[in-house]
C-alpha cells in the first residue's frame, strides 16, 4: 500500500521550515556579529574625534603655523614688488628730468634770441637793410638777364624801343622792392573797459563813451592808420511802442571833434519791443592825424538821437587799431 500525497508534502513543508529556520538563526548570528563590529568601530572613531574636539590648542597650533608661513610669503613678495617698483619710479624719473631739462633749455634759447630781437630795434632794421640789400642784388641781376636777351634779339632797328621799356620795368621793380624794404608794417588792438549802457533818447545829446588807452608801442614807431572800433553786446527798442531807429545822420568822435565813426539815418532799426545780438561797428576814418602815440583817447557820440526814446545799447566797448612801421 503506498504513501499518501499529502503525507508527503507536510514532510517536504517540514523540512523547508527547519532549513529556513536554521539560515535564519545563522543569519541573525552574523549580523549580531556584524553589528558589534561595526558599533566598535564607530566608537574609536568617536573617541578619536572627541579628543581632537577636547583639544583646541591643536587647531590653534596649526592655524599658528599656517599665518607664519603666509606673512614670510606676503612679506618677500611685498619686498620685491617694492624693489621692483622703485627701480622702474627711478628710471622714469630720470628719463624725464632729461627729457624736460632739454625742452627747458630749448626753450630758453628761442626766448632769449626773441627777447634780443624786441629789446634791440636796430636787429629790425638790421634785417631790413639786409633785405634791401638782396633785393637789390636780385634786382641787378635781372636787369643783367634781361639785358642780355634783349641785346641777343632784337635788331638795331627796335633796340631804341626795348631800351625804354626795360627802363620802365626797371623804374617799376625798383620802386615795389622801395616799399617791401621801407615799410614794412606791424598791427595792434587796444581795447576800453565795458560800459554798462548808452541810451538813445528822442532828444539829441552828446553820449558819453569808455576812454581808451593806447600802450606799449615801441618808442621808434610811426602810426600810420588808426580807425575806431565800436562794439556793443545787445542793442533793443526798450520803451517805444513802434519801429525805433536812429534818426539822421550821426558819428562817434575822439578827442573832442575828431569824426571817428560815422552812422547813416534810420541805422539800428528795431521792430517795437526787440532786443538783438551786438555786433562790431568797425570806422573807415583814418585818425592817425589824432591818434599818434601812446596815451588815452576819450570818446562820445556826437549828438546821439533816436527816432523815439527806448534805443539802448548793452556793454558797450570802444576799440583802436593802429598799423606802425619801425
Amino acid at each position: 500500500m503506498g504513501v499518501p500525497v499529502g503525507a508527503s508534502l507536510a514532510a517536504d513543508i517540514a523540512t523547508a521550515q527547519a532549513v529556513l529556520t536554521t539560515l535564519e538563526t545563522r543569519l541573525s548570528a552574523i549580523r549580531a556579529g556584524y553589528l558589534d563590529q561595526l558599533d566598535f568601530a564607530l566608537q574609536e572613531a568617536i573617541a578619536a574625534l572627541q579628543t581632537d574636539l577636547d583639544n583646541p590648542d591643536q587647531y590653534k597650533a596649526d592655524l599658528t603655523t599656517l599665518e607664519t608661513r603666509l606673512s614670510a610669503i606676503r612679506a618677500g613678495y611685498l619686498d620685491q614688488l617694492d624693489f621692483d617698483l622703485q627701480g622702474a619710479l627711478t628710471t622714469i624719473a630720470g628719463y624725464l628730468d632729461t627729457e624736460i631739462a632739454a625742452i627747458l633749455a630749448a626753450v630758453d634759447t628761442e626766448v632769449a634770441a626773441i627777447e634780443t630781437k624786441l629789446d634791440t630795434p636796430a636787429n629790425f632794421m638790421a634785417d631790413l637793410t639786409t633785405l634791401e640789400a638782396r633785393l637789390s642784388a636780385a634786382r641787378a641781376l635781372l636787369l643783367d638777364e634781361i639785358t642780355a636777351l634783349r641785346m641777343a634779339e632784337l635788331d638795331a632797328a627796335n633796340l631804341p624801343t626795348d631800351i625804354a621799356n626795360v627802363k620802365a620795368e626797371t623804374a617799376l621793380i625798383k620802386t615795389q622792392t622801395d616799399k617791401i624794404a621801407g615799410k614794412m608794417l606791424f598791427s595792434m588792438d587796444f581795447w576800453s573797459l565795458p560800459q554798462e549802457e548808452v541810451a538813445l533818447t528822442v532828444a539829441a545829446g552828446d553820449k558819453a563813451l569808455p576812454s581808451v588807452t593806447v600802450a606799449d608801442l615801441p618808442g621808434a614807431a610811426t602810426i600810420v592808420r588808426a580807425i575806431a572800433m565800436f562794439k556793443f553786446r545787445m542793442v533793443e527798442n526798450h520803451t517805444y511802442a513802434g519801429a525805433n531807429s536812429l534818426d539822421g545822420a550821426q558819428e562817434i568822435q575822439v578827442a573832442g571833434a575828431v569824426d571817428a565813426i560815422n552812422f547813416v539815418d534810420t541805422q539800428f532799426t528795431l521792430a517795437q519791443d526787440t532786443r538783438e545780438g551786438g555786433d562790431v561797428i568797425i570806422g573807415i576814418i583814418d585818425i592817425a592825424a589824432t591818434v599818434n602815440a601812446n596815451g588815452a583817447y576819450a570818446f562820445h557820440w556826437d549828438l546821439a538821437k533816436a527816432l523815439q526814446t527806448g534805443i539802448n545799447f548793452n556793454d558797450v566797448q570802444m576799440g583802436i587799431r593802429i598799423w606802425y612801421s619801425v
